[in-house]
């Protein structure tokens, strides 16, 4: 598996797990400062699962975007963590719609997605979300 893919300058995927028929990835945004540091913040989990045929159905991908529904895009900061959690976004909301066009392009030409495939894009409440402990520590 891959372990980056760029998307464009300012998205990428990355974090690619794999169990057997189903992978993941995260689609991130990246903001870069003046100083050339950049953060990334994780804007979507895609997940990519082979079904085999079973049942009158043929063999395909199925490709899941769970899109945050607590950011929206920001002309200025780019990304807005709000906490929204009232009313489901569309997903231009929070990123143009061709870059899910461009991330399944990324994800076919990588060879983790294959064709036919069934494409799912939802908006996802995230009552909580934060990263605890020191996840950079090599020792």
């Amino acid at each position: 598996m891959n372990k980056d893919i760029q998307i464009r300058d300012n998205y990428w995927l990355g974090e690619f797990y794999e169990n057997g028929q189903w992978k993941r990835c995260t689609l991130f945004f990246k903001k870069l400062n003046i100083n050339g540091g950049s953060i990334s913040w994780p804007i979507a989990e895609i997940d990519i699962v082979s079904h085999p045929s079973m049942d009158s159905c043929n063999p395909h991908c199925e490709t899941k975007v769970s899109i945050r529904n607590d950011i929206i895009r920001d002309s200025s900061a780019g990304i807005i963590v709000d906490k929204n959690s009232k009313e489901l976004r569309h997903v231009n909301d929070v990123f143009d719609k061709s870059i899910i066009d461009e991330v399944l392009s990324k994800l076919k030409s990588s060879g983790s997605a294959s064709l036919p495939l069934s494409l799912y894009v939802c908006m996802r409440h995230v009552e909580e979300f934060k990263v605890e402990g020191d996840f950079w520590n090599i020792d």
